[in-house]
């Protein structure tokens, strides 16, 4: 994704040109790469710095979270681009069936615009917002549209052509993921692709966080989890790790009277393996919007990206460095 950085407010924020004009006009031989360590190191105003689960002494800079702050809504010309390519991936060995993992789902846009992409589904993105706004129960009421106004956008080209495909979403609040599942089944005969939604969050292990909602007025998107219980209305929420989702070692079974959703052995969300076999060994696409916690979600998936067809790979070695004259 093209992610556009505000530089200028991250000048502003770093440097305080009334001391480095005072230090100038002194003579100082203060540098200005050491003001801006120096101010780098202090909290941003609004901005609190996010502790890693179970390794206290590691934290995110400051910087990474200001980067998300300025950020803009992407332009995906970048999957257009690239999905002729994954579709293609995904015939050897898979039938043509992918898997795409849905992190952070919210509202289902992005599981819509897979559809649209991959498939020829009629569903349009105004269509999506009607049903959300006026056909679930409880409605959506906070951001229906979208933060990035995603409900005006004309139904996306389709890209690609696939013979199958399977769609997990993995939702933080339990309104929303009330009201995806009331999605889910309001447009299966429109979508024709079989589409789970897990009532997890996804981190770098599998454990517990907490989080507000808002159970009668569903819809919001900047909700971010938290490590411990804050405020006196968190709830607590069960993690998963992609890890753990994708290697359905603990007796991965379905549950009853819900075609799509499996749990394993403890409770948590798990990808069959057999379904994970039909499609090649591997899962195509993952879209992760987790409000600051896609660090973690890539870290709770360190070992299927380093897996390839079943087989762990190490990193190639570098290329020896040429003879010195």
């Amino acid at each position: 994704a093209q992610l556009r950085f505000d530089r200028s407010a991250e000048r502003s924020r770093r440097v305080a040109p009334p001391a480095h004009r005072r230090n100038r006009r002194r003579g100082s031989s203060v540098s200005t790469r050491a003001l801006r360590l120096q101010a780098m190191r202090q909290p941003y105003e609004g901005v609190s710095m996010m502790p890693v689960l179970n390794a206290s002494s590691s934290w995110c800079l400051p910087e990474a979270v200001d980067v998300g702050r300025h950020s803009n809504c992407p332009s995906d010309r970048w999957h257009d681009n690239i999905a002729p390519l994954l579709a293609a991936g995904a015939a050897p060995g898979s039938n043509g069936l992918m898997i795409m993992l849905n992190v952070g789902a919210n509202k289902g846009y992005n599981l819509l615009e897979f559809l649209q992409r991959y498939t020829s589904t009629s569903l349009t993105h105004s269509e999506w917002h009607r049903l959300l706004s006026t056909r679930a129960a409880p409605p959506c009421a906070q951001q229906c549209c979208g933060v990035c106004i995603i409900c005006k956008r004309p139904r996306m080209a389709q890209a690609a052509s696939i013979a199958g495909a399977r769609l997990f979403g993995f939702e933080l609040q339990p309104s929303n993921v009330k009201l995806l599942r009331q999605m889910v089944e309001m447009t299966k005969a429109q979508t024709e692709v079989p589409i789970a939604i897990h009532d997890a969050a996804v981190s770098n292990e599998s454990s517990l966080v907490y989080t507000q909602d808002s159970a009668l007025r569903p819809g919001y998107e900047s909700v971010a989890a938290a490590r411990t219980q804050s405020a006196r209305h968190s709830i607590a929420r069960r993690t998963v790790s992609m890890d753990d989702f994708l290697s359905g070692s603990k007796g991965c079974a379905r549950i009853d009277g819900e075609a799509n959703l499996h749990l394993d052995a403890r409770g948590l969300p798990c990808l069959p393996p057999a379904l994970l076999k039909r499609a090649g060994g591997r899962v195509q696409l993952v879209s992760i919007d987790t409000e600051g916690w896609d660090g973690l979600v890539l870290r709770g998936m360190a070992g299927a990206r380093r897996t390839r067809d079943g087989a762990r790979s190490s990193p190639p070695p570098p290329p020896p460095l040429p003879p010195q004259p």
